[in-house]
Order: C-alpha cells, then sequence, then structure tokens
C-alpha cells in the first residue's frame, strides 16, 4: 500500500544519507573522493563539517564501521537489498578502500559488504576482475598477515571471499570438454606440439592421451572437467618453453616410461579441487583460510604450474611406468603439493610476524615478535618490544631463539600459530 511504499523510500533514503555520509568522511579524510560522492545528489555537507568537528578521525571509522555492517546486512538479507544499495551508485573502488592492515575493524565490514555483494553478481568473474583492478589481492594479503586473535573474526570473512574467488572454477570444472566447441577445440590445439608428428604419427601422439584419437574423452569426468583444460591452457601460454621441455624430453624413455602429460594434468587438477575445496560451502564446514591463496591472482593455474613439474619430476624420480600411473602416483604428490603451502608459510614467518598472547598467569596480553633464519633453522623472537607500527624487528633486534617448536607452526592453521 502507500504507508508502505512511502516507509520503504524514507528508510532507503535513510540509508543513502548514512552510507554517503561515511564513505565521504572517510575518503575525505584519505584524501580520496569516491565515485558515490562525486555523483550524489544529496549533500550533507553541515553533517559532515559537524562530524568533523566532534570526533576527529575515530568517530569518522566507526560511522563507517557501522554504515558498513547496515549495507551488509541489506544486501544479504532483504530480497530487494542488492538492488537497493546497487541504485545508490555505489562502486566497489567505495569499499575496497576500506580493507587495509591499517584499521582490521573497517577491513573486517568492509569485506563482509564485498562479499555480500559478490555472492549476488550474475557476473561474478567480470566482478572479480573489477576487484583485482583495486588490489584487493594484495591489500587481503596484508590483511591476512595483520591478523591477531583480537581480530580473529575477520578470518571467516576472508575464508568467504576466498570461497567466492575459488567458485568462480566451478562452471569449467562441471562442464565436459566437446571437440565440436569452437574455444574447447582452441585449447586443445594450443596443448599440441607439432615436432612431436616427427616421432609419432600425429602430433596428438606423445601427450599423454589415454586415447589420441578421441581427445575429449580425458576431460568427461566431472569435476574437474573443462577446469582441466584451462589449467594446461595457463601452463602452456604461461611457461611455454617448459612445456614443451616437458614433453619432448619424453622422446629419450621408452613408451612405458613416458609422463603422461594430459593423464598427470587431470589427477592434479583433481586433487588441487578437492584440496582448495573449491564448491564446498564455507558455512558449517571447517575451511580454513589459506595465505597461499592470495598469493597470485589466478593462484589455482599457478599452483597447477608448479604441481605439474613438480608431478614430472616425481615421475622420473620414481622410476614410474605407465601401470603405475593409478596406483602410487597420487600418494606421492600429496606430500609434494602440502610442501608449496608449507613454504609459503615459511616465507611469511622469514619476513616477520607479530602475535598476542595470553600471559601464563592470564592477566595480561602480551605481543611476540618473531623472525625465522633464513636457513630455517632458528627462530628468533622477543616479547613486548618498542617498535613503530607494529612491525617486526629485524632479525638482530630480536633477543630470544629458540628451534624446537618450527616444525610444529608450519603445521598449523593460521588461527593455531596465533596461540
Amino acid at each position: 500500500d502507500a504507508g508502505t511504499r512511502e516507509h520503504r523510500i524514507q528508510t532507503k533514503q535513510w540509508y543513502q544519507r548514512r552510507v554517503r555520509g561515511a564513505v565521504r568522511t572517510s575518503t575525505v579524510s584519505s584524501g580520496i573522493t569516491s565515485t558515490l560522492t562525486r555523483n550524489s545528489s544529496i549533500r550533507d555537507s553541515d553533517y559532515h563539517d559537524k562530524l568533523l568537528r566532534k570526533g576527529g578521525i575515530e568517530e569518522e571509522m566507526s560511522l563507517a564501521q557501522h554504515t558498513l555492517a547496515v549495507l551488509d546486512s541489506i544486501v544479504r538479507y532483504l530480497d530487494s537489498g542488492f538492488a537497493a544499495v546497487s541504485e545508490m551508485g555505489l562502486q566497489p573502488a567505495d569499499i575496497t578502500v576500506f580493507i587495509s592492515d591499517a584499521n582490521l575493524d573497517c577491513a573486517q565490514y568492509a569485506l563482509a559488504l564485498i562479499n555480500a555483494i559478490f555472492s549476488k553478481q550474475e557476473k561474478k568473474q567480470s566482478f572479480y576482475h573489477k576487484l583485482l583492478e583495486l588490489n584487493i589481492r594484495v591489500n587481503l594479503e596484508r590483511v591476512v598477515r595483520a591478523v591477531t586473535p583480537s581480530h580473529m573474526d575477520i578470518g571467516s570473512h576472508i575464508t568467504e571471499f576466498q570461497h567466492h574467488m575459488l567458485s568462480l572454477h566451478l562452471p569449467a570444472s562441471f562442464t565436459t570438454v566437446d571437440i565440436t566447441d569452437e574455444s574447447h577445440a582452441a585449447m586443445l590445439d594450443n596443448i599440441r606440439i607439432e615436432t612431436l608428428a616427427d616421432q609419432f604419427s600425429t602430433p596428438w601422439d606423445g601427450l599423454g592421451f589415454t586415447d589420441p584419437e578421441n581427445r575429449q574423452l580425458d576431460f568427461q569426468t566431472c569435476p574437474p572437467g573443462l577446469l582441466v583444460l584451462h589449467c594446461i591452457n595457463y601452463f602452456v601460454q604461461k611457461h611455454k618453453a617448459k612445456h614443451r621441455e616437458i614433453i619432448l624430453e619424453q622422446l629419450r624413455w621408452e613408451p612405458e616410461r613416458r609422463f603422461p602429460f594430459v593423464r598427470a594434468s587431470v589427477a592434479i587438477t583433481e586433487i588441487l579441487y578437492y584440496y582448495l575445496k573449491i564448491g564446498k560451502d564455507y558455512i558449517g564446514v571447517e575451511i580454513e583460510f589459506l595465505p597461499v591463496a592470495f598469493a597470485h591472482d589466478t593462484i589455482l593455474y599457478e599452483l597447477f604450474a608448479i604441481s605439474a613439474q613438480l608431478f614430472n619430476t616425481t615421475w622420473h624420480e620414481m622410476h614410474a611406468k605407465a601401470n603405475d600411473f593409478k596406483k602410487h602416483l597420487r600418494e606421492k604428490l600429496r606430500p609434494r603439493m602440502q610442501s608449496l603451502v608449507n613454504q609459503q608459510r615459511l616465507a611469511i614467518l622469514e619476513a616477520g610476524e607479530s602475535f598476542s598472547t595470553v600471559s601464563s598467569n592470564r592477566r595480561r596480553t602480551r605481543t611476540l615478535f618473531c623472525r625465522l633464519s633464513s636457513n630455517h633453522k632458528t627462530l628468533h623472537y622477543g616479547y613486548d618490544l618498542t617498535v613503530e607500527n607494529n612491525i617486526c624487528p629485524l632479525i638482530d633486534e630480536l633477543p630470544e631463539k629458540c628451534f624446537s617448536i618450527l616444525d610444529r607452526w608450519i603445521e598449523c592453521t593460521p588461527e593455531q600459530r596465533c596461540h
């Protein structure tokens, strides 16, 4: 009825004023003029001036947190919420400006809102590319490093973003390869190496297809389906020389000793699919956020590229043959892939970390700073040191050493490492 419509209009206008005021005051303080402010038809200049006189930056950020939280709830829980917020002209840049390790509270609410909007997007891939242009991955990588036990709520939002990011691969993983599809045929052509035609009857032999005459056969199981072909194409395009090296070096081995590149690619993609929990719901399932997930814009493809090379090395180290493929190789590959994650965690610790810890008498919170030595044998640390911006001191400035907890730390989740 008319009364209900009027109420909705008034409510919407109230939310518009709140978000515009919050975004404006926060962006003004950082020297940024948001798109929303430039296009706003509501100019709350009196409110803005009053706010600056009252509380300064802290009050601005508090209002920003409140507004971001309200918008998150609107987008998530109201049927028309996403459309209403979209009509405000709110742009990703107006939100991502708050995702920074400088203020984890604001980052938490901003990331929650980004996740809510991400979940409602029809063109999720396009939205993700917009976020990448705004350096959200780099900023999140810094946020992950700055998380302490007092800010662990942000961990669930990081996990949710990780879920949205990796779920972009779901459509491909549940699509079978069809050789009559032009895009699929083009990707298959990219794998081909003409030199192989000199050794075999066709350039498709020697690539590790189950049946070179029926090349789509290896991509019919979903998942991972078409996702395998996406991963292979990334490897061929970004690491072309390595791809040729892996394939052509097989020519010096007898047929049963040759590395089956395509079949191995299917196995690698399947392992990554389940290891990264692509498609798993982050609600009600124990999924930790993986720092390695934010190490690259296309982390799945990059992990595939590294794993393909590891798989090739493992194949030759164990003197594998074609009939060993299903028996032993996956068991050999899993530890290698886990080591990739461990190496990334070592790199983080070598760069320096700080943690909030509870003292033995549980009466106060202490700050632990630590760095791993370059040879990865000694952990240098110190408590409650005087530093600027909570940045870990250089290794020579840390007074204590230990040798026994490193292996345990590597295997811990980010939450466990904080304790």
